[in-house]
Parts: structure tokens; C-alpha cells; sequence
């Protein structure tokens, strides 16, 4: 397999942060700020030594353009950053809760993953904590993938929903899950469900469309809008978003404070709470 070696500069750019945010389940730590990154059919090895230092990978032949997309290549968080530094409440007072979220959540991004991969995934996510939804995502790897190595290093393609169709995944531990993740293989390979109609769509259209599949709710449907279609005005609400909405902000987010990013705020808050397991009064 011939590799490209290929050095990005970035800004507010954390890999171990990305790694740790809960939008990726199958990035495996190779050492410290290196990682082995699956992503569909491919694999990448990307390292950075300190958030902001640059990234570099290492891809497949060719496959720049698909990783640069994975990445939001050219995407720029600082205003955004910014903006959350600054954040004030309906009062006018400053919201101390996600001025102190983002101080350490800096340097998340959003990634744009293969669609299929992050809706099976977010299917199996459902009542699942990440250590969990992990391992369930390796298993379903391992038995339905096809083993390849990048750079001396093994890894499993994700399977395609042709190779997932009609299969029993009842050993796997999925639970409840599997027979979620078998209609919906069948569902995709037969044409029920068309996955490349979401990608015109407009957000609330697609929410719809997720939510009319069989185990898709409102925070599976939100998650893959952000992490499988990059629509940044997506808010998946799970327990700590919800703890955190009750908490700080009288039962109500104020998404219209972010209007067309709001999903980036999420995802520093998560962050936040993720290291915190819960989060901490402010």
C-alpha cells in the first residue's frame, strides 16, 4: 500500500481533546498525541505533539481530500471561541458555566464521519456509555469488517450495510440494538432508506427523515446531523446536556444565542462535563 505523509496547520485544534469529546469510537491511542483512525473503508495515523502544533498524517494514497473533509479542513473555531469566552445569560450576566466549559474545552472540533458508520454507531450509542459503545463498535468491526494494516498497524473496515443485511448480530451484545441495526441494513441495501437524499436536504427535512427509521430518536437524529452531516445547528440533548440545561439555564438552552453553531457549543460543553463525569457547580 503506498502512504502520503502530509503536514497540516491548524487552529484551536486539540487531537487528544477530539479523541476524548465522544463524537469518535473507534480512534485507538498509539501513543501520546498519536492515534489510529478508522474511518469507513480507510484508516489515517495522525499525531500531534501540543493543541495547535501541527498535524500531521498518514493516509492511504489519494485519500487527502476525504480526510480533509473528515477534519472540516480550512474551518476556523476562533471566533466561535471567542464568542463563548464572552457568553452572557437572557439577564445580560455572564454565563460563568460556559465561559468555564470552553476555557478547557478549547480545541474540540466537529468531525464529519462517514454517514453510515455514525448512524449504526449512534443507533448502538442508545442507553450506552462510551467505554461500552466502544467495544460494542470493535465487535461489530471485527466480525463484519475486512481486516487490513496501515503502516504495520491492523485495522477493520466498517461494514458496509450490503455485508450487515440479513445477518443475525444477537452474538455480538448489542442488546435491544441489533435488531435495530439488522432493519436498518436491510432497509438501506433493499432502497427503503436512501442515506445520500440526506445530504441535500435541508436540517429539519433530514431530522425528520432519521427520526422516521426504526430506533432513531430526537438525540440519535441530532447526532448523526452533527457528526455524520456537519449541520452545526444540531443540538443532541443526552443526560448531562439535560443536567446541565436544568442546572444552569432554568430548563432552556438559549440556542438562539448561536444561531448556526450551536452544535459547536454542545460539543464544548460535553466535553466539559465528560472530563467532569457530570460536570461541577460553577
Amino acid at each position: 500500500m503506498s502512504l502520503d505523509d502530509i503536514t497540516l496547520a491548524v487552529d484551536y485544534f486539540d487531537l487528544k481533546k477530539i479523541a476524548e469529546s465522544g463524537q469518535c469510537f473507534r480512534w485507538k491511542e498509539l501513543g501520546p498525541g498519536k492515534y489510529l483512525i478508522p474511518a469507513g473503508q480507510t484508516c489515517a495515523i495522525m499525531e500531534q505533539k501540543e493543541p495547535d502544533d501541527d498535524l500531521h498524517l498518514l493516509i492511504e494514497e489519494g485519500t487527502l481530500p476525504l480526510w480533509q473533509d473528515y477534519l472540516n479542513y480550512g474551518e476556523r473555531y476562533g471566533s466561535i471561541v471567542r464568542e463563548a469566552r464572552e457568553a452572557t445569560l437572557a439577564d445580560g450576566s455572564p454565563d460563568l458555566f460556559l465561559r468555564e466549559a470552553v476555557l478547557e474545552a478549547a480545541g474540540v472540533q466537529i468531525l464529519t464521519q462517514d454517514l453510515w458508520e455514525t448512524l449504526v454507531s449512534f443507533v448502538i450509542s442508545q442507553n450506552n456509555n462510551i467505554p461500552r459503545i466502544k467495544k460494542l463498535v470493535a465487535a461489530l468491526c471485527k466480525q463484519f469488517g475486512d481486516r487490513r494494516q496501515l503502516a504495520g498497524h491492523e485495522f477493520y473496515t466498517f461494514p458496509t450495510w450490503e455485508r450487515l443485511a440479513g445477518q443475525d448480530l444477537s452474538s455480538l451484545g448489542l442488546g435491544y440494538r441489533d435488531k435495530y441495526v439488522e432493519q436498518l441494513a436491510q432497509n438501506v441495501t433493499d432502497g427503503r432508506i436512501d442515506l445520500h437524499e440526506l445530504t441535500g436536504m435541508e436540517t429539519e427535512q433530514a431530522r425528520t427523515y432519521l427520526k422516521s427509521i426504526h430506533g432513531v430518536g430526537n438525540k440519535v437524529a441530532d447526532c448523526v446531523l452533527l457528526f455524520g452531516l456537519h449541520r452545526v445547528e444540531a443540538f443532541p440533548v443526552d443526560t448531562w446536556i439535560r443536567q446541565v440545561i436544568d442546572e444552569h439555564y432554568g430548563g432552556k438552552f438559549p440556542v438562539e444565542h448561536y444561531d448556526g453553531h450551536v452544535g459547536i457549543i454542545q460539543q464544548f460543553i460535553f466535553y466539559y462535563m465528560q472530563q467532569h463525569k457530570g460536570g461541577k457547580t460553577t
